[in-house]
């Protein structure tokens, strides 16, 4: 039995429409996860920014820069970001000969969410030595 080159021609054409389907699946669901990935990359990076900037805040001002923005709270220090990421700022005292040592952590989390798995989390310390203002130790 003879097929008419009309049934070839369609049947070539219906395979390459499959074949053309299936390549826009694959390729637009890795779209979708470049572009997933790349608003996890920019959250983190955003986060990392303001956990990195509170940090140095910290070191340079102590408590004080803890004031616009942030709430005090139990789990310590609270600043709610853009609406993305919350940072919690948990600070520990620790007397030292000569002044006292602070250390403690900013932690990022998504959303406004303070529970869970965090984003990032960043270690801080600060020594304040404890002189009188001829330099002398008190």
């Amino acid at each position: 039995m003879k097929k008419s080159s009309s049934a070839v021609f369609l049947m070539e054409i219906i395979v390459i429409i499959l074949f053309f389907t299936l390549s826009v699946t694959i390729i637009s669901s890795l779209f979708v996860t470049a572009h997933t990935k790349g608003n996890e990359s920019g959250l983190i990076n955003d986060a990392l920014s303001a956990a990195q900037s509170a940090a140095e805040s910290f070191r340079a001002r102590g408590y004080e820069a803890f004031g616009d923005g942030w709430v005090k709270s139990t789990q310590g220090y609270v600043w709610h970001g853009d609406g993305t990421f919350t940072l919690v700022a948990e600070i520990g005292e620790e007397k030292c000969p000569g002044g006292l040592l602070y250390n403690g952590t900013v932690t990022a989390y998504p959303d406004d969410l303070t529970e869970g798995e965090p984003i990032m989390s960043l270690s801080i310390s600060r020594y304040k030595p404890d002189f009188d203002g001829g330099g002398q130790a008190k």
